[in-house]
């Protein structure tokens, strides 16, 4: 069972830099890899950039009201 819903804002666990944190929208959830760990295809609040992401990558993120990122 997959830890993320789709719809819900999370974050990449390594940021380049911390003041640089992203919001991603996770998309759908998608088969494992292959080895048991979940992935996520995800897309980015602000820049509209997707990617896929493995489980332990990425954590929930709870925006602020006043910060809440424009949608693409």
């Amino acid at each position: 069972m997959h830890k993320f819903k789709v719809g819900q804002i999370v974050s990449p666990r390594s940021p380049v830099r911390t003041e640089m944190i992203q919001a991603y929208e996770v998309v759908r959830p998608l088969p494992d890899d292959g080895t048991g760990v979940r992935q996520y295809h995800i897309k980015g609040v602000t820049t509209g950039s997707e990617r896929v992401v493995r489980e332990m990558e990425i954590f929930a993120y709870e925006l602020p009201a006043s910060a809440e990122p424009r949608r693409v």
